[in-house]
């Protein structure tokens, strides 16, 4: 990602990236904007891949991604009901 206004520095790693509904879409993983070189090149991970491999640490109920990326309740995922 090339930014239009501001910069990543060290330390960054992880920090969120959301989508223009304000949804948890990304992570930054690493890159090269600072402010020495704003035109640098920021790379982020899906969390949607993410998300299987941390979900045990998240101490939050199992959840299952959509095709699209969301994340749904396990019980919306297997089309049990409440």
């Amino acid at each position: 990602m090339q930014w239009s206004s501001g910069v990543t520095e060290p330390g960054s790693s992880g920090s969120p990236l959301f989508n223009a509904s304000k949804q948890f879409i990304g992570q930054l993983y690493g890159g090269y904007s600072t402010c020495s070189d704003p035109d640098g090149i920021d790379s982020y991970g899906r969390f949607s891949v993410s998300y299987p491999l941390i979900q045990s640490w998240l101490g939050v109920p199992t959840l299952a991604l959509s095709p699209t990326g969301r994340v749904q309740s396990s019980a919306a995922a297997t089309g049990q009901t409440a």
